[in-house]
């Protein structure tokens, strides 16, 4: 038997001289699928490292408050360039996109790109030049232009055409951020110029926030940049000016609101206006005395219309582009300390992404929550939501998030869902539900559901089978004849149908790629006219094994979407892995 010394030493031979590396990979941030195996030094207790394990693999640590934050310590990040394109995206999936990009992309080449942090990949000067008409792209129209068009599915922040600063101070960089955009992006200022108060957000970025690092490194002298430019920049721009509030009535009952969201505006802008009129200013202090200064207008990301559509219908959107979030990252998806699975974290981000935020309180919960703002105005009126299905339920995730938001949820699953979800065989209501799973993050388990009666408003299933409805158990509600908070059908995902549409559905199930495109046939072509059982659809679409993304599947699925009338969105969020989510609207028709 050899010893364990030559052992160890041939194991450091093959993970130093044989094993290769990607030139586009960090060295901290391993591709998907792959693992880094740890040589244990020989010595210590039975051979190895007292305590340790041998050929132990090494996964992405979580950071507090984050899901999969990168915990490593800080790597120098190089300089930044003018023209630089910069994308942030899940840390471990910079390949991916990089791939995505070079298929995407005419004549762009993977020596074109570079990782050169966790989650950022920046693209050199000129590369995407292919993919607009202009060589320009200091004006709003050509830089519009290829912004529509590098919406990739595993990028979720775009940095674009950068100009580099240098400076040894704070005030040295704010000062050189300003005469950058007065230099490289004179035309754009001047659109600035008519944007209405409170429309520039201003983006302090550092490279530790593409990877959600609980304290980012540089993000307090990041921050006291961004300030000073703004305080340069609002007095000349009123877009960098917070927006006028009104004045609460003298009884202190009314809440303030934004001028943009009110129906007339003390600076002579339009709701409309105001509301489709964004812009994001990102700085990103890639080393204390370096930064990148990126000004672009953020524009409402929608579907191409179907064939035989008329200009009558309008693309709803489906979040901006660039994305209004910081690093296009959703600032906490932690809802309560205890949910019945954690992947509830991917549906908020996806509602999140498309306007839905989560209710900031729980003492009035809403089921007729007001609009996500890009869908208000006259031509995107958009209806709350008040119904919703859950396909694929069990444990529960992602119903326990949909009840947070106060809506009347379908659970449609062959496995029962978390007793957590009930008490005493009804549906938790949404306060007690909350405050009871805040309680120590674990809180004694309830009895699983019972049948209920038919007194409850028990009904046959719906139109497709699959099962029948077990537990629709109505909560103490004032109208008795209102429909169940929570209703739970043991059937099939792919075949259950619910009687009349609903607003909302999501499905979380695990299947074959090419099935989304089957379950998107069924719920946008289905229903009354063929006009959908659903307004508002987010599906997960899971790749299989280490194969990465099934593009091809992924197409079919939006081309099923479009052909019915729906805008359509692919991202691979922060929460996702070898999957992506598919998120799909009802087209409009345009209200003149």
């Amino acid at each position: 038997m050899l010893p364990r010394q030559a052992i160890a030493a041939f194991l450091l031979y093959i993970a130093t001289e044989i094993s290769p590396t990607s030139s586009f990979q960090s060295p901290r941030a391993p591709g998907p699928g792959r693992a880094t195996i740890v040589v244990r030094a020989a010595g210590g207790r039975k051979g190895g490292v007292p305590g340790s394990r041998r050929g132990k693999v090494n996964k992405p640590k979580r950071g507090r408050g984050s899901v999969g934050a990168d915990t490593s310590p800080p790597s120098p990040v190089p300089p930044p360039r003018d023209g630089m394109w910069y994308f942030g995206c899940r840390h471990t999936y910079e390949d991916t996109l990089v791939a995505e990009m070079c298929q995407t992309v005419p004549q762009l080449e993977p020596k074109d790109c570079a990782n050169v942090a966790p989650g950022l990949v920046c693209v050199r000067s000129g590369a995407l030049s292919s993919f607009s008409s202009s060589s320009s792209f200091s004006s709003v129209a050509a830089e519009d232009e290829l912004l529509g068009a590098t919406d990739f599915t595993y990028a979720l922040q775009v940095v674009p055409h950068v100009s580099a600063v240098k400076g040894a101070s704070i005030n040295d960089l704010a000062k050189g951020a300003v005469s950058a955009l007065e230099r490289d992006h004179a035309t754009k200022l001047e659109a600035l110029l008519l944007a209405p108060r409170g429309a520039l957000a201003l983006h302090a970025l550092v490279p530790d926030m593409f990877k959600a690092s609980a304290n980012p490194d540089l993000k307090s002298r990041c921050e006291g940049v961004s300030s000073a430019v703004r305080s340069l920049l609002r007095e000349r721009f009123r877009a960098a000016r917070p927006r006028v509030r009104q004045q609460q009535q003298p009884s202190g009952k009314q809440p303030c609101t934004d001028v943009a969201d009110a129906n007339s505006s003390t600076d002579g802008t339009s709701p409309e206006e105001s509301s489709s009129d964004q812009w994001v200013l990102q700085l990103l202090l890639t080393t204390k005395n370096e930064l990148a200064v990126s000004l672009s207008k953020s524009k409402g990301v929608t579907g191409a219309l179907a064939d035989g559509e008329t200009e009558g219908f309008k693309p709803i959107h489906l979040g901006t582009w660039p994305d209004l979030r910081p690093a296009g990252l959703s600032t906490d998806t932690t809802v309560d300390a205890y949910m019945p699975s954690s992947a509830y974290r991917k549906l908020a981000e996806a509602l999140a992404l498309m306007g839905w935020d989560l209710p900031s309180s729980l003492d009035a919960p809403s089921n007729d929550p007001s609009p996500p703002d890009h869908c208000r105005g006259s031509d995107q009126a958009h209806a709350g939501i008040k119904t919703c299905v859950d396909l694929g339920a069990s444990p529960g995730g992602w119903t326990a998030l949909l009840r947070r938001f106060g809506w009347r949820v379908t659970a449609v699953d062959r496995s029962v869902l978390d007793p957590a979800l009930w008490v005493g065989g009804e549906p938790a209501n949404l306060k007690d539900f909350v405050r009871r799973h805040s309680v120590n993050g674990f809180p004694p388990a309830p009895p699983p559901p019972q049948t209920a009666p038919a007194t409850l408003g028990a009904t046959k299933a719906g139109g497709g089978g699959g099962g029948g409805i077990e537990a629709p158990l109505v909560d103490n509600h004032d109208d008795p004849a209102a429909a169940p908070l929570l209703t739970f059908v043991r059937g099939d995902a792919f075949a259950w149908e619910p009687p009349q549409g609903v607003d909302l559905m999501v499905s979380d199930v695990a299947s074959y790629p090419e099935r989304v495109a089957e379950l998107l046939e069924r719920w946008c072509g289905g229903g009354e006219g063929g006009q959908g059982l659903a307004r508002e659809i987010v599906v997960t679409c899971k790749f299989q094994g280490g194969e990465g993304p099934d593009w091809a599947a992924l197409e079919a699925a939006k081309v099923v979407a479009t052909k019915h009338g729906y805008s359509v969105r692919s991202k691979h969020f922060f929460s996702n892995k070898n999957e992506c989510t598919l998120m799909a609207r009802k087209n409009r028709l345009h209200i003149s």
